[in-house]
């Protein structure tokens, strides 16, 4: 492109037109180049900004070939003001593709074949030139309605990779159900995209729309839930509960809570028969005392368990370890665990109320600790004044009368009372 010193701005605008067109082989018509000269033009007389040629040089670096750009710093070393304007403006429109907007685009049938796979972020034809940020061109070419389909298809597809990519995350056991149930409904929505026949852009955008509006909301979801987690995992579990007062995200909720308590459930379960635990709401805790070696985290327990049931699965682990203990191969059986296993607050009471009787049992029947109590309560309080008093008095008469067990036992039944039988012997 030879471009002289002293030539009008509409000579070098024109020159550079034509120039750019040769270069990358695209035909325009003199009508449309006589449109973009047209619409280049004004911005040198409206524009109060007078470009640096040093601008100018790195726009022209960065669009041009070396040896064209030699001649754009060839012709800025004389050019005026306006020259500069016209050349600046005219790097940043073809920055911005405006020189390509009068190119034709693909048929709609074209387009339409490849509406399946940009409803799920594979764009072709009129998408493809959506995604590289040609949207007005399409727009221009096609009319507002079909691009506003187009661009609804383009924006799920975005979503839908978006979603595919968050279900990877790292988060709570909370989270990662979540994130499981999103994966299959993303899953259901491709699998229904690709299951049913459509005769157009139209028609697809119809049968679809729902489904495209739900990746959107799945998506604000994704994004509340991590920022919930980041604040604690009941924070999360609150969320989700939240979720099932809707109509919208009921479902949702629920199939987020079974997946999420189905592994929780489980890893309690293997609890209680004995193995160690994490990630849940009962924690060992660093104590010699056998009783107290697990305590109950109230913070992490779900909101749909309540903090009964919780302390009952806690004394029912805690029987289960000591049983055996008090006596060889005594034990305590977990049968016909539910399906929703600890969040059966049915099966639970049952299992609890089987702990008391077994703990009782072994402790007061076999293991007789009411007994030894009794006997430790009689060694402490053996001294007591009353029973010395009474106890010395006897024995100053012991000239008197002889000392006899009778005598003896009268006056520890008047110090601590006749001795009842346990209720459990």
């Amino acid at each position: 492109m030879l471009i002289r010193a002293g030539r009008d701005a509409r000579e070098v605008v024109a020159s550079i037109i034509e120039t750019y067109a040769k270069e990358r082989n695209m035909p325009l018509t003199r009508e449309n180049k006589e449109r973009l000269l047209q619409h280049l033009l004004p911005y040198m007389k409206q524009s109060l900004n007078i470009p640096s040629t040093l601008e100018i040089k790195e726009l022209s670096r960065s669009l041009l070939s070396e040896e064209k750009h030699s001649r754009i710093e060839a012709l800025l070393m004389n050019s005026t003001a306006e020259i500069r304007k016209a050349i600046y403006f005219l790097f940043k429109i073809k920055q911005m593709g405006i020189i390509l907007s009068d190119i034709p685009i693909d048929p709609e049938i074209v387009a339409f074949s490849g509406v399946k796979n940009a409803s799920i972020g594979i764009y072709m034809s009129w998408f493809k030139e959506i995604s590289d940020g040609n949207a007005a061109r399409v727009k221009r070419q096609i009319g507002v309605g079909l691009f506003d389909i187009c661009f609804t298809v383009y924006n799920a597809g975005k979503e839908y990779l978006h979603l595919r990519e968050m279900c990877f995350k790292d988060g709570s056991p909370l989270v990662k159900s979540f994130l499981l149930v999103v994966s299959m409904h993303l899953d259901a929505y491709r699998e229904s995209v690709y299951a049913e026949e459509v005769d157009s852009l139209f028609a697809f955008y119809i049968r679809h729309n729902k489904k495209m509006k739900w990746v959107h909301r799945l998506g604000h979801l994704v994004q509340e839930i991590m920022l919930h987690d980041e604040h604690g995992s009941l924070g999360t579990v609150q969320f989700v509960e939240k979720l099932r007062e809707s109509p919208w995200t009921e479902f949702l909720a629920a199939e987020v809570l079974e997946k999420y308590k189905k592994p929780l459930s489980d890893e309690v379960v293997k609890w209680l028969e004995g193995y160690s635990i994490a990630n849940s709401f009962i924690a060992e805790n660093d104590t010699k005392e056998i009783w107290q070696s697990f305590v109950l985290l109230e913070k992490e327990i779900p909101v749909s368990l309540s903090i009964k049931t919780a302390k009952q699965i806690l004394y029912i682990g805690k029987t289960k370890r000591i049983l055996p203990m008090l006596r060889a191969q005594s034990e305590l059986c977990l049968a016909n665990i539910p399906r929703d296993g600890i969040f059966n607050k049915e099966w639970v009471g049952s299992v609890y109320a089987l702990s008391q009787e077994r703990i009782k049992k072994g402790l007061f029947l076999e293991y007789k600790a009411y007994e030894h109590l009794r006997i430790i309560r009689d060694v402490f309080f053996l001294f007591r004044s009353d029973f010395a008093y009474s106890l010395v008095g006897l024995l100053d008469h012991l000239e008197e009368c002889p000392v006899d067990a009778v005598s003896v036992d009268e006056i520890l039944d008047g110090c601590f009372g006749r001795r009842q039988q346990s209720l459990w012997m």
